[in-house]
């Protein structure tokens, strides 16, 4: 939980607002390929028994801890030499466009190195013109015109390639001091505060996600087994197949959101969610509950998990905009592991207490009834779907709610920050 808050926070407040999405796609992606891969690395050890020393024994239940010792070490060595989490800052939009409209904010090191570059060949010129001609006005035959030449050149060349150097060390600079102006000024008492509205908004959206897919994995296997009398192998099928499928989404989530809007895919997976949902609710609300039924609930659920995450968080983020967000991503993830936690003790007792609740038609089926729970999570994604239809500007970019406030970007000086 902690590394997806940190991660989560870099994301949003150092990609491109237009990159946020499909970046926090593909940390999902991989994500999910660790699920689907994972159990796969238990069987690759499952041979394996020796000892190292004595009372030192690895084998198959031993040596995956190792294996995770031995990534994790190599993970964080790679975090401390390799990543610099100021390559991946962009160069705020508004720090652009301000260096557009005026010269003192991010000057353009090109120009100011070429009015640079003319200004020293008048003086060289004015200085070879003084040495070359006597006090008499007569030229002096005796001045190295060719040598002056050539030694100008060598100096010209010499002065582009340091100057093509310094730009090159400032590149990382610009980029910290333009994303660091703009979060010193929006963090004044001029920064309007991102909408709470619609951070509640996708708080809950978040939280119907993830009570829906905790349930349905906590029931599935004590539901199927006792209501369809199935094998655990054929459970073990099922939980493989949807494993490559939500891999197979999280995938399609990362291209769609580069042609599709943000809101248009959290609309879908709210849908996904909500048909999902309803068709897992049994008798006596709904129609008795067919394997087949229960198949094309769970693969829609299935579905919209990665859908509603990932687009939710990506839309989060960009709610909060240059707001600091390691606290709020912090309260996101809170509200996601609720459902992880409680949801299975919930799922559990409610498939029992429905069957007390709804008495008729008796007896109550194998493994209880379904109808409670997926009719608690059906209405949540009801419910947030009606108010990410009415309240839909809550929702929007920082940047689009506020635009008026940031756009005095363009007539502030900007101040570097030196730390």
């Amino acid at each position: 939980g902690g590394k997806m808050v940190v991660e989560q926070t870099y994301v949003g407040e150092a990609t491109a607002p237009d990159r946020t999405t499909p970046v926090t796609s593909e940390i999902g992606v991989y994500a999910v390929l660790g699920f689907v891969v994972g159990p796969s690395v238990g069987a690759v050890f499952a041979p394996v028994h020796f000892y190292l020393r004595r009372g030192w024994l690895v084998d198959e239940y031993t040596a995956p801890g190792y294996f995770m010792a031995v990534l994790c070490c190599w993970m964080l060595a790679a975090t401390a030499w390799v990543f610099d989490p100021a390559e991946g800052y962009h160069v705020h939009p508004f720090a652009r466009r301000r260096s557009s409209s005026t010269s003192r904010v991010l000057p353009n090191d090109d120009d100011d190195d070429l009015n640079d570059d003319e200004s020293k060949k008048k003086k060289r010129k004015l200085n070879n013109n003084d040495d070359t001609i006597d006090g008499f006005g007569n030229d002096d035959d005796d001045a190295p015109l060719e040598d002056d030449d050539a030694l100008e050149d060598d100096e010209e060349k010499a002065e582009r390639n340091s100057s093509k150097a310094e730009r090159q060390n400032s590149s990382k600079a610009k980029r910290r001091n333009s994303y660091s102006y703009v979060s010193s000024y929006v963090s004044s008492r001029r920064r309007p505060f991102p909408d709470r509205g619609g951070l509640a908004l996708l708080l809950l959206c978040f939280f119907g996600h993830f009570y829906s897919f905790a349930i349905q994995e906590t029931i599935t296997t004590p539901f199927v087994q006792a209501r369809y009398h199935w094998t655990q192998r054929q459970v073990d099928y099922l939980f493989a197949g949807v494993g490559v499928l939500s891999l197979a989404t999280s995938l399609l989530v990362t291209q769609l959101a580069k042609c599709c809007s943000d809101a248009a895919l959290l609309y879908l997976s709210l849908v996904l969610g909500l048909v999902g949902s309803f068709s897992l609710v049994d008798e006596p609300i709904g129609p008795p509950l067919s394997p087949a039924r229960f198949f094309v609930g769970f693969v829609l659920i299935t579905c919209a998990f990665p859908f509603g995450r990932n687009v939710a968080l990506a839309m989060f983020s960009k709610v909060l905009g240059p707001t600091p967000q390691g606290n709020w991503m912090g309260l996101m993830f809170v509200i996601g592991a609720v459902p992880r936690c409680f949801g299975p003790s919930w799922a559990l007792f409610a498939l029992d207490y429905a069957c007390r609740l709804f008495p008729e038609p008796r007896p109550c089926p194998p493994g209880g009834r379904s109808c409670l729970e997926f009719l608690i999570s059906g209405t949540i994604f009801a419910i947030c779907l009606a108010l990410v239809l009415l309240c839909r500007p809550t929702i929007s970019p920082y940047e689009e709610r506020h635009h008026a406030v940031l756009g005095t970007f363009s007539s502030r000086r900007y101040v570097p920050d030196q730390r």
